[in-house]
């Protein structure tokens, strides 16, 4: 895991973006294990309540590269959000197909079309998200312009209190209706969070803020954990609300804390040069992990629209023949069939992508 660039790429930005990825798939997967037995059903929410840092990673990733931007309004958008919506559209159309001819054959043609396309629309929050995002960063990049870190961390100030105070209030099941601090809440934060956490350099040894960054993620997913066993649906309750429309994207400090830990162990991982920090390191810098790894990274929007094509799959052939997600041992169900589900779409994205004309529209950047 090399922090340096490799042909103008911040390599360990690309680890991030593969496991973000994957922390999607996990928390996807993860719920088909929900609702076995008690040992299933809790070790379910463990590897969900691992897996849902993905989103907020994205958009850390999403704040690091963009919110420098110096390009005029028109150019950004123009740029910007082709390399979201022609994917988003193709897949759609492969879907369809899918739905028609594999999932539901006995569907008449109109029927499998609307079905297909209400997944995607409703499933598909995170397309939904960027997209909004995209359209409020021109406006923080010129106020990061203007005031540089100091500007990001009077807003980060601010967005931990609200988040604190928004967390709290659902805790305690009490109501904040006139403190109207709906600007700090939602994806802007995590990009502010990314840019400030990529641009910062503490005064401590790399080290140091391995081991407590690693001690504070394990502690706050443990704790997420255990909030959603004992409260069943607290996860949801932790989700914002945006012109009464119910957004996926957790604001809760419990959350920022434990994807901030996440993101500082793998910045700081690669400096440190001694112990399992350092094999970790030497086999990541490896010339084939290097290549797979900014591959698969390149690769991740796809593969987020790819992968439901084999979760749907394997349901449907386990409903087939009468059997569940629940029947199976979850600590070791979840990781394997997450991995098998990221490397199927991986592939299937490489294959595509030799295929003139269709290689510019399956969302490999």
């Amino acid at each position: 895991m090399s922090n340096t660039k490799t042909r103008k790429r911040i390599i360990y930005l690309d680890y991030l973006r593969v496991l973000a990825i994957f922390g999607v798939l996990l928390n996807h997967i993860s719920t088909f294990c929900n609702g076995g037995t008690v040992l299933n059903s809790s070790i379910a929410m463990f590897y969900n309540s691992l897996g849902r840092i993905g989103v907020p990673v994205f958009l850390m990733l999403t704040g690091i590269l963009l919110l420098n931007n110096k390009l005029p309004i028109k150019d950004f958008i123009k740029r910007r959000y082709p390399r979201v919506i022609i994917p988003f559209l193709f897949w759609i159309g492969l879907f369809i197909l899918f739905n028609l001819f594999v999932l539901n054959p006995s569907f008449v043609g109109q029927k499998a079309i609307n079905s297909a396309v209400n997944s995607f629309f409703c499933d598909r929050w995170y397309v939904w998200l960027i997209l909004g995002v995209y359209l409020v960063i021109p406006i923080f990049a010129a106020f990061i312009k203007g005031t540089k870190l100091e500007g990001v961390k009077y807003f980060l100030i601010i967005w931990i209190i609200t988040s604190t105070l928004f967390t709290i209030s659902k805790i305690l099941d009490f109501k904040l209706y006139y403190l109207d601090l709906t600007i700090f809440t939602g994806p802007i934060g995590f990009l502010m969070l990314g840019y400030y956490l990529h641009y910062k350099e503490f005064n401590i040894s790399p080290k140091k803020v391995v081991i407590i960054s690693l001690l504070v993620f394990i502690l706050f997913t443990l704790i997420k954990t255990f909030m959603a066993i004992d409260y069943l649906s607290i996860s949801y309750s932790f989700r914002y609300y945006m012109f009464t429309e119910k957004s996926h994207l957790e604001n809760d400090i419990i959350s920022i804390i434990q994807v901030a830990a996440f993101f500082l162990i793998v910045k700081y991982l690669p400096m440190v040069k001694s112990g399992i920090c350092e094999k970790i390191t030497k086999f990541c810098n490896g010339k084939r992990m290097l290549l797979l790894t900014i591959s698969m990274s390149q690769a991740s929007y796809g593969i987020y629209l790819c992968h439901y094509f084999f979760t749907l799959s394997i349901r449907k052939i386990l409903h087939i023949y009468n059997m569940s997600y629940t029947d199976m041992p979850g600590v070791i169900f979840i990781p394997l069939f997450t991995i098998f589900v990221l490397f199927a779409s991986y592939g299937i994205m490489m294959i595509l992508n030799k295929v003139p004309v269709i290689n510019k529209l399956t969302g490999y950047h």
